[in-house]
């Protein structure tokens, strides 16, 4: 069904945007009368709860655009008449990857000053089964910001469980 679903707006979206690009449409001024706009302009996340936190793209007939981070802040792609328009979102705990992050700040400078000057940091712990009173471990903060996407993700997913 949600296939069907998909395959009914593909092919809406494509007769649309042939006849847009055919007949160079390029704002409201270029379309027919009586042609209904909306139909031009599809928008992954629309009437979803709190969109700033799922990554999406809105599709006119200029193009295709996804949702994406600009110097920290979200930069929100909707429909409005038939067109992209880009809202700007402050996130309160960062931006990344085109949605605002829901548990965890991604900002390097906020989780840990140091990894700017370091890829990685040492830990002493308690020895597990080792005569010495302490073990060293490393941890690599290459990654950091993939590690707390993906937990955010997994957090994200166990919170739509629970509903």
């Amino acid at each position: 069904m949600k296939k069907l679903v998909v395959l009914i707006l593909f092919v809406l979206l494509m007769g649309n945007f042939s006849y847009a690009s055919i007949f160079g449409v390029k704002t409201l001024d270029d379309l027919p009368e009586g042609f209904n706009v909306e139909e031009l302009c599809v928008d992954t996340d629309a009437g979803k709860d709190n969109p700033e936190y799922k990554r999406g793209y809105v599709q006119d007939i200029n193009g295709l655009y996804w949702d994406q981070c600009v110097d920290g802040e979200l930069v929100e792609r909707t429909c409005q008449d038939g067109f992209v328009k880009d809202v700007y979102v402050t996130c309160k705990k960062g931006c990344y990857q085109g949605a605002c992050v829901k548990y965890f700040n991604l900002q390097h400078s906020s989780i840990l000053p140091i990894t700017k000057l370091f890829s990685s940091f040492f830990v002493y712990s308690p020895p597990k089964k080792t005569n010495s009173k302490y073990y060293l471990q490393s941890y690599n903060l290459e990654k950091i910001n993939e590690i707390l996407y993906d937990i955010d993700q997994r957090l994200s997913r166990i919170e739509k469980q629970m509903k």
